[in-house]
């Protein structure tokens, strides 16, 4: 960084959030956080006419698990005709990633929950700085041994359609044991958003909500 020059904003754990900084041992596979970032756009990209593999199969659990299974016979293939992704296009899988995958499914295949928020406190304003968005959240999550946190959805049917909101999901996971009593949660935090954009899309536990932005 240059004499003079401005420090980049960053982001900080909040005081709700930094109890969950050093994570149990062995923490559940979930698709949001484990699963989905092992496919490349690439993969993404060559099997989008048939699948999207970004975007969980939301179908009972045994219709769920029969599907990730379909996908992992591919994985495993041996012979390099029916691999996925081909020997020329990044793969064989390294044998962690292939275990990963199968820990997942023998687990059902699980995602993360999503956080239930109070619609009538959701907030987007534009720095007029910076251009980015501060998205302000807040609502109850089940106990203080939980974490809740926004991620924006970079499913590309999404991304690439200019006439949508950029959307932010509340995702939430149980981190450590507590009283199941429920507790409430704030979060603060800033995205980079088109300037022509004057909406954003919140995803909670009850559907989307539409936030216009507010400068």
């Amino acid at each position: 960084m240059q004499p003079g020059s401005s420090s980049p904003r960053s982001r900080k754990p909040s005081a709700a959030q930094a109890p969950f900084l050093a994570a149990p041992a062995k923490r559940p596979v979930v698709f949001e956080l484990h699963i989905r970032p092992l496919f490349r756009t690439l993969d993404r990209e060559h099997m989008s006419f048939v699948l999207n593999l970004w975007k969980y199969q939301d179908v009972p659990p045994a219709q769920r698990v029969a599907f990730y299974q379909r996908i992992q016979a591919k994985l495993n293939a041996a012979d390099p005709a029916l691999m996925m992704p081909p020997p020329n296009e990044g793969g064989p899988w390294p044998q962690e990633w292939l275990d990963l995958l199968e820990r997942w499914i023998q687990a059902g295949a699980p995602r993360l929950d999503r956080a239930t928020v109070d619609e009538t406190t959701l907030r987007a304003v534009r720095d007029s700085a910076t251009g980015t968005v501060d998205l302000f959240v807040t609502g109850q999550k089940p106990s203080s041994g939980h974490a809740v946190w926004l991620e924006r959805n970079y499913d590309p049917e999404r991304l690439d359609n200019e006439y949508l909101p950029a959307e932010f999901i509340v995702y939430q996971e149980q981190r450590s044991t507590a009283p199941t009593t429920p507790t409430p949660f704030s979060i603060d935090d800033f995205f980079d958003v088109p300037l022509g954009a004057t909406t954003v899309t919140i995803v909670d536990n009850n559907g989307p909500h539409n936030v216009i932005i507010t400068v």
